[in-house]
């Protein structure tokens, strides 16, 4: 009736209003109200639609769109709305079917830009060449169209055609940073690097600013072996934008890769900062910023001159100077709390450092000046310590004064620097907190915590008995040292595996230690179900403290040998065994058993210890077995300390720059493990044949890929073992100590 026309015209003016003004709460009222009076009419459920797209409301927009075209199908409006609405969806292929429905409706909309778009992104892309075709007659000379165009040729593999496009865009527009960065991108396609870095510097050029080129222009010089550049680079993404994970990411990987002789003491810093935010896992950058300590002004004389006077000495001047400068640095400090720390030179410095304060606890001279700046560098060196277990080698004059100190803090509740310093020689007890940020740290992290694993210990999941006697052996020695102690993830190098349906349903980690390896597994492989087991109880309950800390619910830890795991019901989409078969008495039997619980499909990804990598390590296994010196905690120390006196040469050079060497429990894992074998790429391919296994791939740094690309251009894909053999031949250290591959059955 007349009435209701009126009402519905002044609802529909106001929803206009509204929608004008950016109002779309009011804007939705009226167009709903509109839409009831009308009988939902579909002109009303299609402005709704576009009011709720404007607030991000989405699902409900396509809903609305949807019921709109259901009331008139043949209005090309209400397709293009549902397009637009579909395109913020990410729905390519939906926005291209509605926009291509507008078009045939109504030829007239200038819409061919639009479905150009949605077909490019839909992969469609000799539609989209079509459709950029048809829009450029409307819109000629668009650069952007015609950036787009030479994208769709790019995509559709006419590598000539996509040249001669983006070339046309630079004549309209010389300093289109994308074209150029494409052009770039098209020179790496045909295996121009030259061209491609050319063309990259002239995007960069173009748009300085640009954190995604920069980044790109630092990776292009990893890969061709400009590693002070690369790092340069890096370091200028991050000064563009230091919220940015990947940044930081590939500044730890070119970080890693920097020549020691040749320091960029500039960014000691930012690798520093890398380690502290969880950026980065501490021990991927604790060689490079221990290459740029050495380099600090003063440090390494700092060390040597602790190391060459005697405590008593160093104690008094300690008391007279406070703490030398060279110590009171954060570049020292922050490293020595999270990671091992590789360097000989540096850990005699310290070690000589922990006794002075030692001389100084038990002579009760801790009450000095400098307060802070004490209580930095002993909380430091105590997580140290911590972290490497009491590793540093303790005099007869040292455990004679521990003695006396423990005797003497017998009654005290509380923490103090006296308190602190026994920390650093022995595992420390539970004691009262302060209101102090550094000492409740310390006895949460290794204090309270141990606590806790000894308690989950007790309630974790047994799933197979451990009968093999070999396997007993191995459980018995990370009972006594769980491997490895690590304190964080890293932030950056967690990624996804797609979304819960294309990624893998189930996952086993068969040797999952102290659950480093499980818990980075459940990052990348979101929503999968994770079962993670180890040998040993100790290790798995530091594992189950992590994964509390973390949040990780989609893993369960449990005790099992991998020898009996065939009993398991399960099978597994991805299994994963790092540095586990080589401890076996023979590692082609766990081998055969994980094959046996692999799905169809699903893919295997194994660590193993390399023959040639491993040679220093060999070759300081002899000298141990000579030495007779067993495997205690105190003949670990005294087998360092022959190592690091008599053999730091060329021979065992490679030892010295290992964390594991800087660590008990890691230095039992490295050179005293009870059962070790090692593999050559022959062997490797051997034990696939065996196993009717198919090679996927090594997993290698990209630095490595593109040498191997390099030399082996025939093999593109990396499968060739043969061509493998000989790269490690001519590169020993390309694997690091272990090959990391990929297999699958055939």
């Amino acid at each position: 009736d007349r009435s209701m026309s009126q009402q519905v015209i002044a609802l529909w003016n106001e929803a206009d209003g509204h929608q004008a003004a950016g109002r779309l709460a009011e804007a939705e009222r009226c167009f709903r109200a509109v839409a009831e009076l009308t009988g939902d009419n579909p002109h009303p459920l299609d402005r709704l639609a576009q009011v709720l797209r404007g607030q991000g409301r989405l699902e409900e927009a396509w809903t609305e769109a949807s019921r709109a075209i259901a009331g008139e199908p043949a209005e090309p409006v209400f397709h293009n709305t549902a397009a637009g609405i579909a395109d913020a969806l990410g729905d390519a292929h939906r926005a291209e079917n509605h926009y291509r429905r507008a078009l045939l409706l109504a030829p007239e909309l200038a819409l061919w830009p639009s479905l150009a778009s949605a077909r490019l992104r839909a992969g469609n892309h000799h539609g989209a060449i079509e459709a950029y075709r048809n829009a450029l007659v409307l819109i000629p000379g668009d650069i952007g169209l015609m950036f787009e165009r030479a994208v769709a040729h790019h995509g559709a593999g006419e590598t000539a055609e996509a040249a001669c496009r983006y070339r046309a865009v630079l004549g309209q527009a010389p300093g289109h940073a994308p074209t150029l960065r494409n052009l770039a991108v098209l020179a790496s396609e045909v295996g121009d690097e030259a061209a491609a870095m050319t063309w990259l510097r002239k995007a960069l050029v173009a748009d300085p600013a640009s954190v995604a080129l920069t980044r790109e222009m630092g990776v292009k010089a990893l890969n061709s072996g400009e590693v002070a550049r690369a790092f340069t680079m890096h370091r200028r993404a991050i000064r563009l934008d230091p919220s940015e994970p990947m940044s930081w990411g590939a500044l730890s990987d070119a970080g890693r890769r920097l020549d020691p002789d040749r320091p960029d003491s500039g960014g000691l810093r930012d690798l520093v900062t890398c380690m502290v935010e969880g950026i980065v896992s501490p021990h991927r950058l604790i060689g490079p910023v221990i290459a740029l300590l050495r380099q600090e002004p003063g440090f390494l004389d700092a060390c040597r001159d602790a190391a060459s006077t005697p405590p008593a000495e160093l104690a008094e001047r300690l008391v007279r100077g406070g703490v030398p400068a060279a110590f009171d640095n954060d570049a020292l400090l922050d490293p020595l709390r999270l990671s091992l720390l590789p360097d000989p030179n540096i850990e005699i410095g310290l070690t000589a450092l922990r006794s002075a304060l030692l001389e100084m606890a038990a002579r009760d001279l801790l009450e000095v000046p400098e307060a802070r700046a004490w209580d930095r560098l002993i909380l430091a060196l105590a997580e140290q310590c911590q972290l490497n277990e009491h590793v540093w080698l303790e005099t007869a004059e040292d455990t004679a004064r521990v003695a006396a100190l423990t005797g003497r803090l017998a009654g005290e509740t509380h923490w103090s620097r006296a308190a602190l310093v026994l920390a650093c020689f022995r595992v420390p007890t539970p004691r009262d907190p302060l209101d102090d940020a550094g000492f409740a740290r310390f006895e949460e992290l290794h204090v309270a915590a141990r606590e806790r694993e000894r308690f989950i210990a007790e309630g974790l999941a047994t799933l197979t008995p451990i009968d093999d006697p070999v396997s007993r052996a191995v459980r018995a020695q990370y009972e006594e040292n769980p491997y490895p102690r690590w304190t964080r993830l890293p932030a950056a190098h967690a990624w996804r595996d797609g979304d819960d349906e294309a990624g893998p349903r189930e996952v086993l980690i068969a040797g999952c230690g102290t659950g480093q390896h499980a818990l980075l597994a459940a990052a990348r492989y979101d929503g999968a179900n994770i079962l993670a087991v180890d040998l040993s109880r100790a290790s798995l309950a530091y594992a189950e403290r992590k994964r509390v800390e973390h949040g990780a619910g989609n893993v369960t830890f449990a005790q099992a040998d991998l020898l009996r795991l065939g009993s398991l019901e399960r099978r597994f989409d991805v299994i994963e065994s790092i540095g586990v078969l080589h401890h076996m008495a023979n590692p082609l039997d766990g081998w055969k058993v994980l094959t046996g619980l692999l799905a169809p499909g699903g893919v295997m990804r194994i660590g193993l210890y390399s023959e040639i990598a491993r040679q220093a390590v060999v070759r300081a296994r002899e000298l141990i077995a000579e030495w007779g010196l067993g495997d205690s905690a105190s003949a670990i120390r005294e087998a360092r300390r022959r190592l690091i006196r008599d053999h730091a040469g060329v021979d065992l050079a490679a030892l010295f720059v290992s964390p594991d060497f800087f660590g008990l429990s890691t230095c039992r894992d490295l050179l005293f493990h009870v059962q070790e074998h090692r593999f050559t790429i022959p062997e490797l391919r051997a034990a696939m044949v065996k196993l009717d296994l198919e090679f996927l791939g090594f997993d290698t740094p990209s630095v490595t890929k593109a040498r191997y690309q390099a030399r082996f251009p025939d093999d593109p894909q990396g499968l060739n073992l043969a061509h493998w053999e000989v790269f490690e031949h001519e590169n020993p250290g390309c694997f690091g100590a272990m090959y990391q591959f990929r297999v699958a059955r055939r």
